[in-house]
């Protein structure tokens, strides 16, 4: 696993440092509450080389004094371009049918997570700790585009790109951990680290690690 970028961790150590104790507040969660953050995804499967930009946003409902239900959304994307210089085109037969100047493939994924977790929480002063998990469904989808620019042929269609498109998902489970730092009754700053994986094939999950803000409905 890569290191965090700097920005990442960064904001992450802020949360953290912010849930020194404070003057006291109502220890009471918030009966509904909405949040949304971003942060860096690391997938679990060798043919991700990198790690991938991710999202989140989840809406939570009191179940009981200390425990929270869940509803969350994430999604990462990782994109892989590669770009080639006067190029010849060939047919089957290895006949050239076209020159381009530049040739573009892009090949991109995108994995979405949505599902319900139960969260056990507590807090202590401004800072409030919630753990637990639940089921969910990812879906992946795959992008692979060739693009030709300053092409030449006899048939313009062989100097056309093409898009193929793949979808696929499966049930999941996703477990995580949250800290929150109140900023007053209503806003508070969390950070989140999670694991969320296919039940079927668990090696093409992730974990992410994620910080952004919440706020109380009611």
């Amino acid at each position: 696993m890569a290191f965090l970028p700097t920005r990442t961790l960064s904001a992450v150590v802020l949360v953290l440092a912010a849930a020194s104790p404070a003057s006291a507040q109502s220890s009471d969660p918030p009966a509904l509450s909405v949040s949304g953050g971003a942060g860096i995804a690391f997938p679990f499967h060798a043919d991700f080389s990198s790690n991938a930009l991710a999202w989140h946003a989840s809406i939570r409902a009191r179940g009981a004094a200390h425990l929270f239900i869940e509803g969350v959304y994430e999604q990462w994307r990782h994109t892989t371009t590669f770009v080639t210089r006067d190029v010849t085109l060939r047919n089957a037969a290895g006949a050239p049918i076209a020159v381009a100047n530049l040739l573009k493939t892009e090949d991109a994924t995108t994995v979405s997570y949505v599902g319900v977790n139960f969260l056990l929480t507590g807090s202590s002063g401004r800072a409030r700790i919630s753990g637990g998990g639940g089921p969910g469904v990812l879906t992946y989808r795959d992008r692979y585009e060739v693009a030709l620019s300053g092409c030449a042929a006899v048939n313009p269609r062989n100097c056309e790109g093409s898009i193929l498109r793949d979808s696929r998902q499966g049930l999941g489970v996703q477990a995580a951990v949250d800290v929150d730092v109140s900023l007053n009754s209503r806003v508070a700053l969390f950070g989140r680290a999670s694991i969320a994986t296919p039940i079927d094939d668990p090696g093409a999950g992730y974990a992410a690690i994620l910080a952004g803000a919440r706020v109380a409905v009611f």
